[in-house]
């Protein structure tokens, strides 16, 4: 059975995504601004365990462009392949702290700052390409149509640049701290935001200028990342589960799976096609298949400590991304 067949939407899938949440609505008490546990410390990880250095090895943020990786750490940005940081020869640019969330589009690695968007090409990465703006941007994707979509920082705002110049401001729930874009046939690409505050999951009607339908993340949303076909994988790290939505037409929540406690990295597996978690509390990384419409557990590995960042390179291997310094792991494909 397809993915797509097996995860097609059900009616009360469909009807519970109907009416808008409200922030108002949460108990900040119980729910919202969740955290990533502070893991014990590493024992018998599994697979390699490659040191970084000193300025970047307490790792904040990280994507991929096809086999190329973008590390950061405060100031620091570093790009390479796993051989290229296994040998100490990434290249290293400099940023400015202040920059927010970073995505990969292509083989471009996307970069919010304050008044500007960096494009860094993996083969050649510099700072030389950058899209300006008057706003604060916390977070940016580039869709394949090549349009940049930002969320402003500490504002309830998206704008879209295209060419750029802004041609779209409008309106969302909450400031934006997360926002990953994913291809869809025959559409516009899906763009899907967060808020951690009020653990809000939202899709974004770029194209029209406009926030999309809006869903609430479990007990505490921690990450989003991009998978295939308009799919978005999400992690509830308070809730201890991860969720599986789409977001191809209006977003919607397909599945969710209890997970070993505070889940927060997640991370697709085209190869494979695994929806994969990384437990900090637990420092274990599992793999989950969908393929039956369910998520049923496929493996789990020991992981580095204080796992935040993770990906999955296209021949299926893992690479995850210590925040404490306990280095980047790289567990080879099941």
């Amino acid at each position: 059975m397809s993915l797509l067949a097996a995860c097609s939407v059900s009616a009360a899938a469909l009807s519970a995504c109907t009416s808008a949440e409200k922030s108002s609505d949460i108990d900040t008490a119980t729910m919202g601004d969740a955290t990533a546990a502070v893991s014990p410390a590493s024992a018998n990880p599994a697979g390699e365990v490659i040191p970084l250095d000193s300025d970047i090895a307490q790792v904040s943020d990280m994507e991929r462009a096809g086999d190329t990786l973008a590390l950061r750490s405060g100031s620091k940005l570093q790009v390479g392949t796993l051989e290229e940081f296994r040998s100490k020869a990434a290249t290293t640019l400099d940023i400015d702290g202040q920059c927010g969330d970073m995505t990969a589009t292509g083989s471009t690695f996307v970069l919010a700052c304050p008044n500007a968007v960096y494009l860094i090409d993996k083969d050649a990465p510099s700072m030389d390409n950058k899209v300006s703006s008057d706003r604060n941007l916390s977070t940016a994707v580039q869709t394949t149509s090549g349009e940049i979509v930002a969320g402003v920082k500490d504002e309830a705002t998206v704008v879209v640049i295209k060419d750029g110049k802004e041609t779209k401001d409008f309106s969302v729930e909450d400031p934006t701290d997360e926002m990953v874009a994913v291809p869809v046939d025959g559409k516009p690409d899906a763009i899907v935001r967060i808020n951690r505050k009020y653990t809000i999951i939202q899709d974004v009607k770029w194209a029209d200028g406009k926030q999309g339908a809006i869903l609430r993340m479990g007990k505490g949303v921690g990450q989003i990342s991009p998978a295939e076909k308009g799919m978005v994988l999400a992690s509830d790290t308070i809730g201890n589960q991860i969720g599986l939505y789409f977001a191809d037409d209006v977003i919607r929540l397909q599945k969710t799976m209890t997970v070993p406690e505070s889940p927060w990295a997640v991370a697709w597996d085209h190869k494979n096609t695994l929806a994969w978690i990384a437990s900090t509390k637990e420092n274990q990384i599992v793999g989950y298949d969908p393929s039956q419409g369910n998520l049923d557990e496929k493996t789990r590995y020991q992981s580095v400590a204080d796992v935040h960042n993770m990906t999955v390179l296209d021949d299926g291997t893992i690479v995850a991304a210590s925040a404490t310094g306990a280095g980047l792991e790289v567990i080879p494909s099941v």
